[in-house]
C-alpha cells in the first residue's frame, strides 16, 4: 500500500502538469477524476489522503479551487465503461485511473481528457502508451508492476525468507497477471524455488486459495494486485505465512 501511495504522489506532479495545459479560467475550480478498483473510500485511505494532501500543498483546495470526482468500481470490470462514461460527460480535466483495465477504458472512451496511470503492469502488452519515451496521445503515467521486475521481486524474497522453498502466487485470473507468473516461473527455477499458482476469479475466492496454498505447503505468499484482489482486501490468517504484495 505504501509502494501504491507513492505512486499516486509522485503522479501528481503530471496531474498538475496537465491541469496547466488545460488553463482554468481564474474563477473555475480544477476537476480531477481518480477511478479505483476498489470497494470505497475506507479501502483505499492512506492513498487517497496523500493524493489530496499533496494537492493542497502544492495549491489546489477542495471547496476552493479544486473538486475531486472519486470513482470506485469494487472490483466489477464490467463497471469501467459506464464509469468512465459518467466522467467524459462531467468533462473533468484529468482522469486518474489505478491498475490497468481501469486506464484501458479510460483511454478507449476519450482521446481528449488527459489521462494519468497509476499501477499498470506490462506496459507494452497493455497498448496504452506507443513507448516508454514517447508515451503520445493524452496518456501519460507511472508503471509499477512491469513483467521485468517479476525475477528482481523473487530474488528479494528469498533473501527475505532463505529457508523458504515454495512459493504461492495469489493473483486475479487476468492475462497480465498470467504474463507476470510466467515470466516469475521461468525465474523460480533459476532460484531454486517452487513457484503454486492461486488464482482467484471472484473475491469469494480469496480463502479458498490461502487454503490451497496451506495444502501445498507453502512458505510464503506472493500477491499480485489486480481488480478482484483490491475488492476483497485479502489478507492471510496464517501467521506462519509471510506475505509480498506488489
Amino acid at each position: 500500500m505504501r509502494r501504491i501511495g507513492l505512486a499516486v504522489v509522485l503522479s501528481l506532479g503530471l496531474v498538475l502538469a496537465l491541469l496547466s495545459v488545460r488553463a482554468q479560467p481564474a474563477e473555475k475550480a480544477a476537476r480531477v477524476a481518480v477511478l479505483s478498483p476498489g470497494p470505497g473510500p475506507a479501502s483505499a485511505w492512506s492513498v487517497l489522503e496523500a493524493f489530496r494532501q499533496r494537492l493542497q500543498e502544492l495549491g489546489y483546495v477542495e471547496g476552493r479551487n479544486l473538486t475531486i470526482e472519486w470513482r470506485f468500481i469494487a472490483g466489477d470490470v464490467r463497471r469501467l465503461p459506464e464509469v468512465v462514461s459518467e466522467l467524459v460527460r462531467l468533462d473533468v480535466d484529468v482522469i486518474v485511473p489505478i491498475n490497468t483495465p481501469a486506464a484501458q477504458a479510460t483511454k478507449q472512451a476519450t482521446a481528449k481528457i488527459p489521462i494519468v496511470f497509476v499501477q499498470v503492469a506490462d506496459l507494452a502488452g497493455s497498448d496504452l502508451v506507443q513507448s516508454l519515451a514517447r508515451p503520445g496521445g493524452n496518456v501519460t503515467g507511472l508503471v509499477s508492476n512491469t513483467r521485468e521486475l517479476s525475477g528482481k521481486r523473487l530474488e528479494l524474497l528469498k533473501e527475505a525468507v532463505p529457508h523458504v522453498t515454495t512459493i504461492g502466487i495469489l493473483r486475479d485470473s487476468n492475462p497480465t497477471a498470467g504474463l507476470i507468473f510466467r515470466d516469475m516461473d521461468v525465474a523460480s527455477r533459476q532460484l531454486g524455488l517452487h513457484l503454486t499458482d492461486l488464482v482467484i476469479r471472484s473475491r469469494d475466492e480469496v480463502q479458498r486459495a490461502i487454503e490451497d496454498g496451506a495444502k501445498h505447503h507453502v512458505g510464503a505468499l506472493f500477491v499480485i494486485d489486480g481488480v478482484t484482489i483490491a475488492a476483497a482486501q485479502c489478507r492471510s490468517s496464517n501467521s506462519r505465512t509471510r506475505s509480498v504484495c506488489q
